[in-house]
């Protein structure tokens, strides 16, 4: 229930903060949820304030808060009868102070609870830092400053604190983020993610985490394996081995870009990466990485000790590989 004394913010929180959230959270005063959901998200007391939102999500207030944006006349003069002064603007401009402001802890409680107001229509994939990011980049869509100053504070490393400071799932705080920035929903919102990636911040979070990549490409689908590749194409030599394996990828593209991205390394390099693939791939992926060995030196020898290994699906596909480019069978890309 609404409580008479508004929540207090912890020691240290910014009155500019705490005054932005509850202008945020404004619509939630006419469903008496207004002081809970503050204290919650400002001090993580009052958890339960969570559950207590599932009859609040379908209403005008709890869609005001979950998506922003603008608001009928008809919604906002109730929100402004209860809080003097409140408009639609007044609340996305809170919003961004939140995100511009708040400390990780107090984010992530954020993103708890706009996942509690989140109408049940999102993917079953989507988790509550999915939500947060998704209204993050709404939120920051926008070419004013305000905007430009919160969205560029939004790196991988703050997602990733974020996470753990929400106990987001997943393995690690960096395989959440990684997953949550490149996985691929059919909602509109989750190609946005990328853009928190194809920065500088991001190339840096990709090169700290070159180890994680390959987990995470695993489980990815195809058009999230194409953006990692074409990201990790910026930083070839520091992505080598991840490029060399997708050169062998189940799709098409990814194994063009991968192959693509390899061609800034040296020969010898490229010969060394793509040696192990030979006797490992499937043989119809390995059409372009043949044709690329052949054109490097000390490629047809690796190609050759392939073809010579009993083991290797290149010695069970064609042996006139090695013999002459005139002759070379066609193989798929």
């Amino acid at each position: 229930m609404e409580t008479t004394g508004a929540a207090q913010p912890p020691t240290g929180t910014p009155a500019d903060l705490a005054t932005a959230l509850r202008t945020c959270l404004a619509p939630l005063r006419s469903c008496r949820a207004s002081d809970g959901a503050v204290g919650y998200v400002l001090r993580g007391t009052g958890p339960e304030v969570l559950a207590a939102l599932d009859d609040v999500r379908s209403t005008p207030a709890g869609k005001m808060v979950s998506a922003g944006g603008n608001w009928r006349d008809e919604h906002v003069a109730p929100v402004a009868d209860l809080q003097p002064g409140w408009s639609s603007e007044a609340g996305d401009a809170a919003r961004l102070v939140v995100y511009r402001d708040a400390p990780a802890d107090v984010l992530a409680r954020f993103g708890h609870l706009l996942h509690a107001l989140t109408t049940s229509d999102r993917p079953d994939s989507t988790t509550w830092l999915t939500t947060l990011t998704d209204n993050v980049l709404k939120a920051t869509g926008s070419r004013s400053e305000a905007s430009h100053r919160a969205r560029t504070r939004w790196t991988p490393d703050l997602v990733s604190e974020v996470a753990g400071a929400g106990g987001a799932p997943g393995r690690t705080p960096v395989h959440t983020t990684l997953a949550t920035l490149l996985h691929i929903d059919d909602d509109g919102y989750s190609t946005h993610r990328y853009a928190l990636l194809a920065t500088d911040a991001g190339d840096a979070f990709l090169a700290r985490h070159a180890d994680v990549l390959p987990e995470i490409v695993t489980a990815a689908g195809p058009g999230p394996r194409r953006l990692l590749t074409l990201r990790c194409a910026r930083d070839a030599e520091q992505h080598a081995g991840l490029l060399a394996a997708l050169t062998v990828d189940e799709d098409l593209s990814v194994r063009a870009e991968a192959l693509a991205a390899l061609a800034w390394l040296g020969g010898p390099r490229q010969v060394e990466l793509l040696r192990p693939h030979l006797r490992t791939a499937a043989p119809d992926r390995l059409g372009a990485v043949l044709r690329r060995l052949s054109d490097v030196d000390g490629g047809p020898a690796a190609i050759r000790d392939a073809l010579r290994a009993p083991e290797g699906h290149a010695a069970s596909s064609s042996p006139s590989m090695c013999r002459s480019r005139r002759t070379r069978p066609r193989w798929t890309s």
